[in-house]
């Protein structure tokens, strides 16, 4: 808005200060006691008066300040710490489903294992089992895995479990967090600390849930 100065008085009568209405209409209404610079009270325009030696009238000139720059929207996407926990689970993830399927979980008659089968990774025996003779509580587990991604869920069910369940949500939070990893799911949603954690005590839940059964179904009375 742009400040008008006083008016010339005319036949002896005192000078009155006028501010327009609106701008580039020239209309005007006078305002008693109004201050010259008013822009004190307004935080985004500074006024300054000037007065012209050439032609003898005070012009007011009213500086608009820039707008700030945007805020930048935060949450839009995944941060980049979380992109990259996203992006590192998932390999993971692909990378146990391809050692799955890399593992051969059928004997030479074509029967499936019941448990043994991580040993075709280099891994030592179940020393648990190899020494007292009780399973473990992963006993099986990796099997399991093998079995389903073979596309055999009776026997990977008859395996383990667990194994069936910890399949099915590995596939489901491998694939998530492979689209945090690339940024398309936006807020609200599921983060990728709170997936693998959700993953981790499910996990651990079922497992406990399962040694609990087997520990119970050698005392002589199986829940299941």
């Amino acid at each position: 808005m742009s400040l008008a100065g006083s008016t010339p008085s005319v036949e002896g009568r005192p000078k009155r200060r006028y501010y327009p209405l609106s701008e580039g209409k020239g209309q005007r209404v006078p305002a008693k006691g109004a201050s010259a610079v008013p822009s004190r009270r307004l935080g985004t325009a500074v006024a300054s008066l000037s007065a012209g030696k050439d032609s003898g009238a005070g012009e007011a000139s009213c500086m608009v300040l820039p707008p700030p720059p945007p805020l930048p929207i935060r949450g839009s996407r995944a941060s980049r710490y979380e992109r990259l926990l996203a992006g590192g689970s998932a390999i993971a993830g692909l990378l146990v489903f391809t050692l799955a399927a890399m593992i051969w979980p059928y004997d030479h008659a074509g029967m499936p294992y019941s448990h043994g089968t991580h040993r075709q990774l280099g891994l030592p025996e179940c020393s648990l089992r190899s020494t007292l003779g009780l399973p473990c509580p992963s006993c099986g587990l990796t099997t399991s895995v093998s079995l389903l991604v073979h596309g055999d869920p009776v026997a990977a069910w008859r395996a383990n479990w667990v194994g069936v369940f910890l399949t099915s949500g590995g596939i489901a939070a491998t694939a998530w967090l492979g689209l945090l990893a690339v940024g398309i799911p936006r807020p609200p949603r599921l983060s990728a600390q709170a997936t693998l954690l959700a993953f981790a005590i499910g996990g651990a839940a079922l497992v406990t849930v399962r040694q609990i059964g087997l520990m119970v179904s050698m005392m002589g009375c199986s829940p299941w």
